[in-house]
């Protein structure tokens, strides 16, 4: 199982906003998700500077993508959605 760490989901990230819209401001707070020395994957937020609205990102759960919407950073309510 390959696992998506902090780099590589940011850099993924970039690269399709940069595809879809180049002007998109992004500003990233993703953390890298350990235990026992093992790495699990990451998990933060990822706020867009221009139109305030951020979004909860986990990559910790097998080998999808959980991501939702969050009204502020550190808002790890709502309901949740996964992407392969």
């Amino acid at each position: 199982m390959t696992v998506l760490l902090t780099t590589k989901t940011k850099n993924t990230i970039k690269k399709a906003t940069k595809k879809a819209q180049p002007s998109m401001d992004l500003e990233f707070h993703i953390n890298q998700k350990t235990a026992n020395g093992k790495k699990l994957g990451c998990l933060g937020f990822i706020k867009n500077r221009k139109n305030n609205k951020t979004v909860f990102i986990s990559t910790t759960f097998t080998n999808k993508v959980l991501y939702k919407c969050a009204r502020w950073l550190q808002d790890y309510q709502g309901c949740a959605r996964w992407a392969d």
